[in-house]
């Protein structure tokens, strides 16, 4: 969703649409089908609100089409701008599965099966000077853009997939965050930037203090798949989106919670507000 709350942006991994949602009018203004691809894996829009992106993917080719539209809400028009990746090229993300804009929307970026990838919002160009090789399914920007979080999938290597943290500018590896269970399937930064929240296939809410790289809440929600994580705006309350349905929590009373349980894991009660 846009940072005024006017616009939503929806990609279907089934049905094979870009979606565009005007919010106070309730009513789509734009979709954008592909017949070629397989799924939209993954959607972003800037913090200014004045651009969007849309992934199309082909997984029986490992190829992704990604396209940057330029907004205002009622009329996204045509992409100003569309780039492949196939097997062959050179191009770092490979099979994109997330996108995420920097916070001073300079930057944007793209995490596949290649790796993730930093491109110039601006030039439409890649980031030189940013490295990680690694195949990546989520990525997601703290808040003061110094640092971006990577779930990286399950391997045999690493049965329950990493989540590390990258310095935004170069790509290297600043930590590696303790993650107990099973693959991480959504990530978020709390506003402050002093949390960082996952979702996992195993159903848990966990929850890490940045500054100490410590894991200080791990509690039972629900089998997410394909959970998602997003802070209100004023930054207290978690909204996690598992298979349709959302649950809003508050900050706060999680980590509270944990503290006082020391990480028991436990069936938590969302507010119902």
């Amino acid at each position: 969703m846009s940072a005024d709350g006017r616009l939503l942006l929806e990609g279907e991994r089934t049905e094979r649409i870009l979606a565009f949602w005007d919010v106070p009018g309730r009513e789509n203004v734009a979709g954008i089908f592909s017949k070629s691809a397989s799924a939209c894996s993954a959607v972003a829009i800037s913090p200014a609100g004045n651009a969007a992106v849309g992934v199309f993917t082909r997984q029986d080719i490992d190829q992704s089409s990604l396209s940057i539209y330029m907004l205002p809400a009622t009329a996204p028009g045509q992409p100003v701008w569309n780039r492949q990746t196939r097997p062959e090229s050179d191009w770092t993300p490979g099979l994109v599965m997330a996108a995420v804009f920097s916070p001073d929307g300079r930057h944007l970026a793209l995490a596949g099966s290649k790796g993730v990838s930093l491109l110039d919002v601006a030039t439409r160009q890649s980031v030189p000077s940013f490295q990680f090789a690694s195949s990546a399914s989520r990525v997601a920007y703290a808040p003061a853009g110094d640092l971006l979080a990577v779930a990286t999938p399950a391997a045999t290597a690493a049965p329950q997939g990493r989540l590390v943290l990258l310095d935004a500018a170069t790509g290297s590896e600043q930590a590696s965050l303790d993650n107990p269970a099973a693959e991480i399937t959504a990530i978020a930064f709390s506003s402050d930037g002093k949390h960082l929240v996952g979702g996992d296939a195993a159903g848990e809410l966990l929850i890490w203090d940045v500054a100490t790289r410590q894991l200080v809440v791990r509690i039972r929600a629900a089998r997410a798949p394909d959970s998602q994580l997003s802070f209100t705006r004023e930054g207290n309350r978690l909204l996690a989106v598992v298979n349709g349905v959302a649950t809003l929590f508050e900050l706060n009373a999680l980590i509270a919670r944990d503290q006082r349980l020391q990480s028991t894991t436990f069936e938590f009660l969302p507010t119902q507000q």
